[in-house]
């Protein structure tokens, strides 16, 4: 995970004594901070943190954690085979998450930006877990399959692209490795995290599956569309 490679880099972005002493959910209630909204609880706890790197991190953390335990409360209320699928769904969809983050590194040759971007995996996620833990829309199993069509077309994309610009990210390296060679194994590890979400998202009732191939497209193609 590309949280291995910043770890070190994180200290250097630690914030100072007063703000580690500070309540990280600013006095807030779990539901209060999704009720918030991810965008403005960023924007309270900038003004009240800061803006540094790991202030947007914790940020991101926070919200995440919180909105996991929300969502926990609603998935308790469902029927036990439900709830192991969605949460497979959200395992999943963390894997797939910190893959692209990965990618996008091995891309841009690293730097300390992604530490919140890998920090906001799991708020990302569990707004489609939110989805699913909602009473489920018609079925409609082409619109599902066509969802995975298009994920594997941009993984394919994806693929290409690496190659395509080999030259360039053999000169660049993260860690001990070149950016090219991060950038095959993190696309490996997404590939192989995609095709664990789509076999747990075919145990979703009605409109799961389709979500959560629309969901999985959608963030396959902002790494394409940020890739420099």
């Amino acid at each position: 995970m590309y949280a291995a490679v910043l770890f070190a880099l994180v200290a250097a972005f630690s914030p100072n004594p007063a703000q580690q002493d500070r309540d990280p959910k600013l006095g807030k209630s779990d539901a209060e901070i999704v009720a918030l909204g991810r965008e403005a609880w960023g924007d309270l706890y900038a003004r009240e943190v800061g803006g540094s790197t790991a202030a947007m991190a914790q940020a991101e953390d926070v919200f995440g954690e919180a909105h996991t335990r929300v969502n926990d409360l609603a998935l308790a209320k469902l029927p036990a085979a439900r709830q192991a699928s969605v949460k497979a769904v959200r395992a999943a969809g963390r894997d797939v998450g910190n893959g692209l983050v990965s990618l996008g590194a091995a891309f841009s040759g690293g730097g300390t930006m992604w530490i919140p971007v890998e920090a906001a995996v799991p708020a990302t996620v569990e707004a489609l877990v939110a989805r699913l833990a909602k009473t489920p829309g018609a079925a409609n199993a082409k619109k599902a399959d066509q969802g995975w069509a298009s994920a594997r077309n941009v993984l394919d994309r994806l693929a290409k692209k690496i190659e395509a610009d080999r030259k360039d990210l053999e000169e660049m390296s993260l860690g001990d490795q070149t950016s090219y060679a991060r950038a095959r194994a993190a696309h490996r590890t997404t590939s192989q995290a995609v095709a664990k979400l789509r076999a747990a998202a075919a145990k979703l009732p009605g409109d799961g599956p389709m979500l959560v191939a629309a969901w999985c497209t959608a963030r396959l193609r902002v790494t394409l569309e940020e890739a420099p």
